[in-house]
């Protein structure tokens, strides 16, 4: 049985922008640059409860968890953002259990019309505050940030924080969280602080994904703060590691995102439940700008030190007025 979260299909477009500022600046190709989807949480009111089910995303609170306007943690030229909280001891997930709680996290709903099938790229980035204090400990040593959603419910892409069963980030994860059609090798490593989420701070986290449905033909390309982290090339891993320097190894099973030629990636999920033991005290985290793009590499506005197109931190996108805010399911 699938819940909402996982079931959840919509469509639609953000033609609303917003201003991204630089936090580390690589090479820049051009001076704007717009997205076809861009959602903000500018406008919401402190506390106040934060409920959506629209073509853009999907988020519910109830009894003080779930999804919050915020002004304790804003971006430059942002009136407020919009904060997760997840009850001590529970999983964030009330459609899987019998909790009323909202739940621990946001869906981005894909617009239809540049939903990425087999060989076509997409690109999401999002906005993260990650305060002092935040422990992010699981049983399995990893905690799920960033889920990539397809229309076909078995496959479900995961980028997680790889925490060695510590209460830090230690670096990332990569990896299926289904593996009904074949065997997967994960992307987790051990990695340099500098391209690893800084807690206090907002932070900027970049993905790059061309689904497939062949196993060991995918490709996966993250970035944290502007700068390459790694990625998952049909058979080979390369990431920046702990001292800084980039490794690369190549492994027998490769990731895929698709079960059938026929399949395309539908919505980006931050978080998704919190794998036991269960957070040991509330935890709150803050989201700013979600934005995504599908279209021709060259026109990205930003390139890595390996050459590889991103929206990156100072992209300079199109400013029109925040959309209306949404406060309710309906």
């Amino acid at each position: 049985m699938f819940t909402r979260r996982q079931l959840l299909k919509r469509s639609g477009y953000a033609a609303l922008g917003a201003s991204i500022p630089t936090l580390l600046r690589p090479a820049y190709a051009q001076a704007t640059f717009t997205p076809q989807y861009i959602k903000t949480f500018n406008g919401l009111t402190n506390g106040a409860p934060y409920n959506e089910n629209s073509s853009m995303g999907y988020a519910t609170s109830g009894n003080g968890y779930g999804a919050f306007g915020s002004t304790a943690q804003t971006r430059a030229g942002r009136s407020s953002s919009l904060e997760l909280i997840i009850q001590s001891g529970t999983s964030g997930d009330n459609e899987a259990g019998s909790s009323n709680n909202g739940l621990w996290g946001y869906e981005a709903i894909i617009p239809t019309a540049i939903r990425p099938g087999p060989g076509t790229s997409i690109w999401f980035g999002v906005w993260l505050f990650y305060p002092n204090g935040f422990n992010p400990r699981t049983s399995d040593g990893s905690l799920k940030w960033l889920r990539i959603i397809n229309s076909q419910t078995a496959q479900k892409t995961d980028i997680e924080l790889n925490t060695n069963g510590s209460s830090s980030q230690v670096g990332w994860l990569g990896n299926e969280e289904n593996s009904g059609n074949g065997p997967q090798n994960p992307f987790v490593e051990v990695q340099a602080s500098s391209v690893l989420l800084r807690p206090n701070q907002w932070n900027y986290m970049e993905l790059q994904i061309i689904p497939t449905n062949v196993p060991g033909h995918c490709t996966i390309r993250f970035w944290c703060n502007g700068l390459f982290a790694f990625e998952m090339v049909n058979l080979t891993q390369k990431w920046i590691n702990s001292s800084g320097g980039v490794s690369t190894q190549n492994v027998s099973n490769g990731n895929y995102d698709l079960n059938t030629a026929a399949g395309v990636l539908t919505n980006f999920d931050f978080a998704t439940y919190w794998n036991p033991p269960y957070p040991s005290g509330d935890q709150h985290v803050y989201l700013d700008s979600i934005v995504m793009y599908v279209g021709p590499a060259a026109a990205l506005p930003a390139v890595d030190q390996f050459g590889n197109r991103m929206m990156g931190t100072g992209a300079a996108v199109t400013v029109v007025p925040d959309p209306p805010v949404i406060t309710s399911v309906t």
